[in-house]
């Protein structure tokens, strides 16, 4: 993952049907991905 996927990451944890398999369909907010999960890049 790079600072470009971004935008989709973010997309992709707005699916429930995805996120029920990761962290049991809580969703990830765009401040957590760049706080969080870009800063360690």
């Amino acid at each position: 993952m790079t600072r470009k996927d971004a935008d989709d990451f973010f997309d992709l944890n707005q699916d429930q049907d995805v996120m029920h398999y990761i962290n049991g369909r809580h969703k990830t907010s765009m401040e957590d991905i760049r706080q969080i999960l870009l800063t360690r890049l």
